[in-house]
């Protein structure tokens, strides 16, 4: 098990995310299957605000429980493409500094964080996962920035078993907000870094009536 300082417990990776315009949703959307579940018009938590180039008010949100799965956000306007690759269950995302990109992924993930050269390799699994599901940075070429609202992958979503509150050195954790998606009531933070292309969406999930029902 991994244990993350001060944090709690890594519970489950629960999604990735990808980001497009609701103009490009017929061609960005899976045609070979059915949304697990769908929320259109979603409010943007006030938290996020601050984390996206574009300040809006609400989003589309597709989720599609996959092998690895994916939550595919629409909004209005979407940043620059940022450049995270997925091949099949691994990330390739990138580093601008070394030191501190391995502490802010130890800062969440604990020893999952090992070092293979230039690399960083981080298995972003929590107990529950059966599978690996590997993160890999490797050094960017260009300066390191993050908006929630880039197109493609570019937030990971975990869920805590308890709130995350780790501030690491060269970026930021934010408050904590609340909110409910298909039937859970979430509590959820972001945290990222200025050394990192990626961004953690941190969850503790309060009361899930979805799986109630399906019980």
């Amino acid at each position: 098990m991994s244990r993350t300082e001060g944090n709690k417990l890594i519970v489950k990776f629960d999604h990735i995310t990808y980001v497009a315009n609701r103009s490009d949703k017929a061609e960005v959307l899976p045609k070979d299957r059915e949304a697990t579940f769908v929320e259109a018009g979603l409010r943007n938590m006030d938290i996020k605000q601050e984390l996206m180039k574009n300040r809006q008010t609400d989003h589309d949100l597709y989720y599609y429980d996959d092998v690895i799965p994916v939550e595919y956000i629409f909004y209005n306007e979407t940043a620059e493409a940022g450049g995270i690759e997925r091949r099949d269950n691994c990330f390739y995302a990138h580093y601008s500094d070394f030191d501190r990109a391995v502490s802010f992924l130890t800062g969440i993930f604990g020893k999952k964080v090992s070092i293979s050269g230039e690399e960083i390799h981080c298995n972003m699994k929590g107990i529950l996962d059966k599978q690996d599901i590997m993160l890999i940075l490797v050094k960017g070429e260009n300066k390191v920035e993050t908006y929630l609202d880039k197109k493609g992958y570019g937030v990971a979503t975990l869920i805590n078993n308890g709130k995350f509150n780790k501030v690491p050195e060269d970026g930021y954790c934010t408050e904590h907000e609340q909110i409910t998606v298909h039937n859970r009531e979430l509590d959820i933070c972001f945290t990222g870094s200025d050394s990192v292309d990626i961004v953690f969406e941190i969850i503790a999930v309060l009361s899930d009536k979805a799986g109630e029902k399906k019980q």
